[in-house]
C-alpha cells in the first residue's frame, strides 16, 4: 500500500532532540522505503530543507542539509497542479478528512 509520508517524519530523522520519535521515523522510513511503498510531495521535500537547517533546536549545515535531502529527493515525489487540488477537494468533501491528508492521495 503507497504510504504518503509528512514531514515531521522526515525532520525526526535528523532531530537529536527527540530521541523516541527519531526512532520511530526510522524504522517507518526504512520500512517503507525498502518496499517502494513511500510517497512524498513537493512541498514536504521544501518543508524538510527549511525546517532542518532553520527550526530545529541544532539546525543542519547547509552542505550537510543538501546531502541529506538526496536520499528523499529520488523517492516518488507528486507535483502539485490546479487538477491535484482539486481531486483532493472533492475527496475532503467526499471523506472529511483534512485537505492536506487528501491532497497526495488524489494522485490516482
Amino acid at each position: 500500500m503507497i504510504t504518503f509520508v509528512d514531514t515531521n517524519v522526515l525532520v525526526y530523522l535528523f532531530d537529536a532532540d527527540v530521541r523516541a520519535k527519531k526512532k520511530q521515523a526510522l524504522a517507518c522510513f526504512t520500512e517503507l522505503t525498502l518496499s517502494g511503498e513511500m510517497l512524498l510531495s513537493a512541498q514536504v521535500l521544501q518543508e524538510f530543507f527549511v525546517m532542518v537547517t532553520r527550526k530545529l533546536d541544532t539546525p543542519l549545515p547547509l552542505e550537510q542539509a543538501e546531502q541529506v535531502f538526496s536520499e528523499p529527493a529520488t523517492l516518488p515525489v507528486v507535483q502539485t497542479d490546479t487538477n491535484l487540488v482539486l481531486r483532493a477537494i472533492a475527496r475532503q468533501r467526499s471523506i472529511g478528512f483534512s485537505f492536506w491528508d487528501c491532497l497526495p492521495a488524489s494522485r490516482c
